[in-house]
């Protein structure tokens, strides 16, 4: 399963932003100027299923939020099912480390 991070931002007038990248690049090489990191975390798809384990930014020391999910699945439309989040024991920082993948950018319309 593949998968990438995310980080959840807030601008300067309030309005916030996902921003979804390569799982190689640290979270806080990804939050622009002006801009304040929410929350953070890893994100990995499966079919139409949005997986959010619990797992945080440590550069940022930030955790997923029970709201990032549906804002992960509608930012890449799919749909949302519940939990909000899905606790996976057999995924730990060390099934991510090491893992480089192809830079993949999406920013909203």
């Amino acid at each position: 399963m593949n998968y990438a991070k995310y980080i959840i931002l807030r601008d300067l007038t309030g309005r916030e932003i996902v921003a979804m990248f390569d799982g190689s690049i640290p979270h806080s090489d990804m939050v622009p100027g002006g801009m304040t990191p929410v929350s953070a975390g890893f994100v990995m798809i499966s079919g139409d299923q949005v997986i959010i384990p619990e797992i945080g930014s440590d550069s940022l020391g930030l955790n997923p939020l029970p709201g990032d999910k549906p804002r992960l699945a509608a930012f890449i439309n799919l749909p949302f099912s519940t939990p909000a989040r899905k606790s996976i024991p057999e995924f730990s920082n060390s099934v991510f480390a090491g893992r480089a993948e192809r830079p993949c950018v999406k920013t909203p319309s």
